[in-house]
């Protein structure tokens, strides 16, 4: 086979039989070689050898040799290993070809991707299009092709591909499936994750609308959210439900965007990413039911002060009825002998009579006082009480004759027969407040007596028991059967209708929650209700509820003093109890007199109603105070018990008094309220 010789001109490739005469060879030469040279691939020939036998002057540009320097190298100089390998593999096979088969296209080509070896050192990628240069008689000759360089094309390929691959990694990788879905919705690709999530293989998925997997109630939601991604450029979110291979259903959310072509802006692909909100969906469900519980429990606990003082007022209410019939029982002997020794003077004359009434008379008295202060001390504030310490069992007796009126006389008149019992243990003193553990007992005994329509036994026990006292409330009446027993101590829980407001046990289970106590209740239908409270022992140290003043004892003082109260029964009172105490005193009908009367006077004490015409107690008080501030002042009121219950007393005012009063009570209060005398 005939062929170029390395080192032969290749001038002879410029000639043509078709230029015009007119043109010589070398002018026609010098125009093909300035078109070749200014192309922007290199053009190359080589011999049947392989070897260069022609390059342009690109390749100067493009590789950094000049064309007579490349002519100069093998394919083995100028291409990396691999790709002279290749080069060597692919032209050997087309000789072979070419001298093989007789019916092998002469004008095919073949098209390669090359690494070649720039003259300074570094790779440059190039795409090698190739074929033969045929001689006259069409056999091959050389060997002609056109390098183009595709270095910066490659290496945004071989981005690109990585790109993928660690995007394809990622989402095989991902607890989340990734997909992608033809403009319509047809899955393109699904990540291997959805055999976990769903039990799907991927290629179960592709080549199918995902509306074919869609909750019908949801199918409307996705088609919105669906409309939106495709015409607007953003990503979109939908919430719904997705059927799994087994048929139920799980909760997905979506979050899809699209991928549009250059130029074009027109959708090509929908990228999704999905996401198993089982659980959060769950969640929220909850949340949302639990904010609606919330809600409708604020709403009727905005309406809850009104209802427990209501509750409080039903309960006062029941007492001052019964109360009421206590206090004309006791108020009846008062008017009678008092009535009796008026219209019969002469009963006078017997001494030993005259002091049997009087006795009667002020026992009579005494009881009502005290039905008046069991009242107050249902009632009084609580604030403050909580580090008192607390005699169990005497709260227990005063609660069951506070509600003596309702179990005893009130049953009475309803004809039927209660009967209330106590069993007091010795039990050590608890701390806490007085007040609200009688208010608990007093709704757990009413409690008994509405659950006794037919009558019964009530009884109240008390136990020490685990470092604390256990207080056990005992009846006969109907019981409970489980539900209710389950859900009593619930607010607003009511058994009883309309007369009940289903907060009585809740405030008990209350009480004891603050004094970090228990209740228990057990009972059956039929066979009664045993309600037990226990309550934690006091610390040592621990204030009594009683009387905590003590009174440096010193022998009593001949005093002047000023007495002021517009009731003229009272004047007379504090003038002659004074007068027993050894005392003398100016008397003052209001406090407008009591004033030009002190301004006037020297008095060692002055004694004054608080409510007066004119001017009030706490404003002469004042008064006193600003030209006298050494002068005691007691303050005597039918709020006395109410303000001292409260802590309350006004700055000028020294001792607080409280009617209805006793002749004791005016000697302490004059021992408290004594000049220079120290409290302790």
């Amino acid at each position: 086979m005939g062929g170029l010789e390395r080192g032969q001109d290749a001038a002879w490739i410029f000639e043509s039989d078709d230029a015009p005469p007119d043109h010589d060879e070398a002018e026609r030469d010098g125009l093909s070689r300035r078109v070749l040279d200014s192309l922007p691939d290199v053009v190359w020939v080589l011999d049947l050898h392989f070897h260069y036998v022609y390059v342009n002057q690109t390749v100067l540009r493009v590789r950094g040799f000049t064309a007579e320097e490349i002519k100069s190298k093998t394919l083995t100089d100028v291409l990396t290993p691999d790709s002279w390998r290749l080069a060597d593999k692919v032209l050997k096979e087309e000789l072979v070809r070419e001298a093989m088969d007789p019916k092998a296209d002469p004008l095919r080509s073949r098209t390669l991707e090359l690494q070649f070896r720039h003259k300074d050192g570094h790779p440059i990628w190039a795409e090698v299009h190739f074929t033969f240069l045929r001689g006259e008689r069409g056999d091959a000759v050389g060997i002609v092709g056109i390098t183009r360089d595709t270095t910066n094309r490659m290496e945004l390929e071989r981005e690109l591909r990585d790109s993928e691959a660690r995007y394809r990694l990622l989402a095989e990788n991902s607890i989340d499936i990734v997909s992608t879905h033809t403009p319509d919705g047809v899955y393109t690709y699904v990540s291997p994750s959805c055999a976990y999530l769903l039990g799907y293989h991927p290629d179960e998925l592709v080549g199918r609308s995902m509306y074919d997997f869609f909750h019908p109630e949801d199918v409307a939601r996705i088609q919105k959210a669906h409309s939106h991604v495709l015409k607007a450029r953003e990503n979109v979110t939908v919430m719904y439900r997705i059927r799994r291979r087994d048929g139920g259903y799980t909760w997905f959310e979506t979050n899809g965007k699209t991928l549009r072509g250059p130029g074009t802006g027109v959708v090509t692909q929908i990228i999704c990413t999905s996401r198993d909100v089982s659980d959060r969906k769950r969640a929220e469900d909850v949340l949302i039911d639990t904010n609606q519980r919330l809600q409708d429990a604020l709403t009727r606990l905005a309406a809850q002060p009104v209802r427990v003082q209501q509750e409080r007022l039903n309960t006062l209410g029941q007492m001052v009825s019964g109360i009421a019939h206590d206090l004309n029982n006791a108020l009846t002997p008062v008017l009678g002998f008092s009535d009796l020794l008026l219209t019969n003077p002469d009963l006078l004359d017997d001494r030993k009579l005259t002091i049997e009434l009087l006795g009667k008379l002020f026992m009579a008295a005494e009881d009502a006082t005290q039905i008046v202060r069991r009242l107050r001390e249902y009632y009084r504030r609580q604030d403050g009480d909580a580090g008192q310490k607390v005699d169990v069992n005497r709260v227990v007796e005063q609660t069951v004759s506070l509600a003596e009126p309702r179990w005893r006389n009130q049953a009475q008149l309803a004809g039927i027969n209660i009967k209330v019992e106590t069993d007091l243990g010795e039990v050590p003193p608890i701390q806490g407040s007085e007040s609200e553990i009688r208010q608990a007992l007093m709704n757990l005994v009413m409690n008994s007596i509405d659950a006794m329509p037919a009558g019964g036994v009530i009884r109240l026990r008390t136990r020490a028991l685990n470092n604390g006292v256990a207080i056990a409330v005992d009846d006969t009446g109907v019981g409970m059967e489980e539900e209710t027993r389950a859900r009593c101590l619930e607010p607003f829980f009511s058994t009883k209708g309309s007369m009940g407001s289903g907060l009585g046990l809740a405030m008990v289970a209350g009480v004891l929650q603050r004094h970090r106590g228990t209740i228990q209740i057990d009972s059956a239908l039929g066979e009664g209700t045993t309600v037990t409270l226990w309550l934690p022992a006091g610390k040592e140290g621990t204030r009594s509820s009683g009387p905590a003043m003590q009174l440096e004892e010193a022998a009593a003082p001949h005093l002047h003093v000023l007495a002021v109260d517009d009731d003229p029964v009272v004047r007379r009172y504090l003038q002659e109890a004074l007068r027993a105490e050894g005392h003398t005193a100016d008397l003052a009908s209001s406090g407008g007199e009591a004033w030009e009367k002190f301004q006037k006077g020297v008095y060692d004490l002055v004694v004054m109603d608080r409510a007066m015409p004119d001017m009030s107690g706490d404003q002469l008080a004042e008064r006193i105070k600003g030209i006298s501030p050494q002068t005691p002042v007691l303050l005597l009121t039918g709020l006395g018990e109410i303000m001292l219950s409260d802590g309350e007393k006004p700055a000028s005012v020294d001792v607080i008094l409280p009617k209805p009063v006793r002749q004791a009570d005016i000697r302490e209060a004059l021992a408290l309220a004594r000049p220079r005398r120290r409290i302790a």
